[in-house]
């Protein structure tokens, strides 16, 4: 009977769809450094909006400053970078590039309109490199290459969304060379990361003022070779949930609703042995949310709910709360008050860095996050082309996921954290033809072990700016600083210095060329946790849109 009841529910986990492990309240389009499309990312708590008989959105590419293509999700902007003020978007899209670091780059995108509401949308991506780069132990050649393979589906109908799809990522790479005296058994220089999931999102009006939003699916993480490692390791994460929405017109009270999703993580034998320790995670999360309306103040007030079996608290409480209004003409305030228990399995060690690893005969199964306390206010103003931000809050986070540099190349910790931050945002928009941006921000962080700091930004600031001096050709150029923590009595690690630039040029209609260089000032820092950069880099290629 339990056997049976175990298959039902992880069938319906499969048959809904796919949830990225951060929490939200919408379903948003990000750009993915490596993937030219923007996607969607599947939250927890969505509630997307429909319009009756609304046709189905143009493709929209993009083409990230950086060509680095492993960072997370980062927000960029659109393929207009490449052929600028393109007026027909065309289904297809296809675009090669290669640079002196043995960068390799190449795209093709196809999108197919099946009907008046009906979109599909297939991407091929191949990108990565390989070039000699400075290790902790020294000067080593690195390759890193990633294979991706996606497609997505979506139907519109008068009242309701849904979309399936599928994603393949395989990631081949090496470790730097090991100290036998640190770590011994590793077979092969010849890493290998496979993820794939599956999954099906969608929205529905059940009535006037009754709507639901519903998501699921099941993601496969493995990895081979893994230093110190002669089995495979692997996750899977199956997942369904769904969010009810209640609207009130009329009353100041605007909508109430509730989310709720279950997740179940697994692992295989190599991870559940005596000396690893991993078990098997069930998690329950519920977040009741009600929103009010006066006058032009907003106020959600939620609480985010999480239950779960393993290795930590069965119950984790935060709240979730947010309020925004006009405190004069062009001047905004907001209030955000939150927290809540995230996982840290394989998905988030690959965000941290795609080097982690476990060696054998030690390694146990990390403890989720829980920001107990997360507070963040801020004043928002803008006049004509002229916008600022500044924001300032506070986060106190118990077993927060931590990166160090150790003997090796990397290392991941846990360990309770207290953050205070201050920073600001301005951005400058001169009738499409200047854009400036510019952002800052202050971090004081503390932990029980300050040695595990030593990547924590403590200060950062950017500088980005776009120009368009005619309408075939745009320039842009930007400028990122980070000085990180002081690790106690450890040296602190080398200051950030990227200098990145970008040109893009419109031979005709739909045939646009670009030349791309990073790091420009040749400074040396760690791209990831004991992984220095590659140096100056300059790649250029051309794309064509069909």
């Amino acid at each position: 009977m339990k056997k049976s009841v175990f298959s039902l529910i992880s069938i319906l986990m499969c048959s809904i769809a796919h949830s990225q492990e951060n929490n939200g309240n919408a379903v948003v389009s990000v750009e993915n450094d490596y993937n030219p499309i923007v996607v969607q990312v599947k939250k927890k708590g969505f509630t997307p909006t429909v319009e009756e008989n609304s046709n189905v959105t143009p493709l929209e590419l993009v083409f990230s400053k950086r060509s680095n293509p492993y960072d997370s999700f980062t927000s960029e902007r659109n393929v207009k970078e490449l052929l600028p003020k393109q007026e027909i978007q065309s289904p297809g899209y296809v675009r090669l590039g290669y640079g002196t670091t043995n960068d390799a780059d190449a795209k093709l995108a196809y999108r197919i309109a099946t009907g008046k509401n009906g979109d599909l949308r297939m991407l091929a991506s191949f990108d990565g490199y390989k070039s000699d780069v400075e290790g902790v132990a020294g000067e080593w050649n690195s390759r890193m290459f990633r294979t991706v393979l996606d497609a997505c589906y979506t139907h519109t109908f008068e009242t309701a969304m849904l979309s399936v799809g599928g994603n393949f990522t395989d990631r081949v790479f090496n470790y730097a060379p090991i100290v036998p005296s640190v770590m011994s058994g590793m077979e092969t220089d010849k890493q290998n990361n496979i993820v794939y999931d599956i999954y099906a999102n969608g929205f529905a009006r059940l009535s006037a003022p009754l709507s639901i939003a519903f998501k699921g699916g099941f993601t496969h993480n493995r990895r081979a070779y893994s230093s110190g490692l002669r089995d495979a390791i692997s996750e899977n994460h199956a997942n369904i949930g769904a969010t009810l929405r209640h609207e009130i017109f009329d009353s100041r009270i605007r909508e109430v609703g509730t989310m709720f999703s279950l997740d179940l993580f697994t692992y295989n034998g190599t991870l559940r042995d005596v000396t690893r320790g991993y078990g098997n995670v069930f998690s329950f999360e519920m977040n009741p949310f009600v929103g009010i309306m006066a006058g032009e103040w907003s106020l959600r007030a939620g609480a985010n709910i999480n239950m779960r079996n393993g290795n930590s608290a069965f119950l984790a409480v935060a709240p979730d709360i947010r309020v925004n209004g006009n405190l004069m003409d062009n001047v905004a305030l907001y209030v955000t008050v939150g927290g809540g228990r995230s996982e840290n399995g394989f998905a988030a060690m690959d965000r941290a860095t795609p080097y982690w690893n476990f060696v054998e005969g030690a390694g146990t199964q990390l403890k989720p996050s829980y920001r107990v306390v997360d507070v963040e206010a801020g004043i928002r103003t803008g006049y004509r082309q002229l916008s600022a931000d500044v924001f300032a809050g506070y986060t106190y986070t118990k077993d927060e996921l931590l990166q160090t540099v150790a003997e090796n190349y990397v290392a991941l910790a846990q360990d309770n954290t207290s953050n205070l931050f201050v920073g600001t945002r301005i951005g400058y928009d001169c009738a499409g033809v200047l854009d400036v941006s510019l952002n800052a921000r202050y971090d004081h962080s503390s932990c029980d072990n300050d040695y595990l700091l030593m990547m924590k930004p403590e200060f950062t600031v950017g500088v980005d700016a776009e120009v368009r001096p005619f309408k075939d050709l745009t320039i842009r150029a930007g400028y990122n600083f980070t000085r990180y923590t002081d690790a106690g009595s450890n040296e602190r690690i080398d200051n950030r210095n990227e200098l990145f630039a970008h040109v893009g040029y419109k031979v005709c209609k739909n045939i646009g060329l670009f030349l791309h260089g990073d790091n420009l000032l040749d400074c040396s820092y760690y791209e990831y946790p004991g992984i220095g950069t590659r140096g100056i880099r300059v790649s250029a290629g051309a794309s064509v849109a069909f």
